[in-house]
């Protein structure tokens, strides 16, 4: 049970990693500075990263249900609550920020 929860959580990790990378390259002008660059090329690169797992846990048969627990169960499923919070907490302050983004942009087209 552990292991298909971690394993759960690892498919979690992949989608909120890509929908943050997909929100801040298409709502957000990442290209304009070095860190929004750096920002949005880290979570894509999380994302494939995590997905490229969660491809190799379909191939592997990890998820499906296994009835041996391990001390590495418990670690990995620790590892990826905390990666999940993370980056749903980021992809949270994506969403929050979006209105005031589009709002500068919208004040930047006036001016032009």
């Amino acid at each position: 049970m552990t292991q298909l929860l971690g394993s759960a959580l690892i498919v979690a990790a992949a989608v909120i990693a890509l929908s943050a990378a997909l929100l801040y390259g298409t709502c957000f002008r990442w290209s304009r500075s070095h860190e929004g660059r750096h920002l949005f090329w880290y979570q894509l690169v999380i994302g494939m990263v995590l997905v490229v797992w969660v491809g190799r846990l379909g191939y592997m048969g990890a998820l499906a249900p296994h009835p041996d627990t391990t001390v590495w169960d418990y670690l990995r499923l620790g590892a990826f609550v905390l990666i999940d919070w993370v980056l749903g907490w980021r992809l949270l302050i994506l969403v929050r920020s979006w209105p005031m983004e589009r709002r500068r942009r919208q004040a930047e087209e006036e001016r032009c």
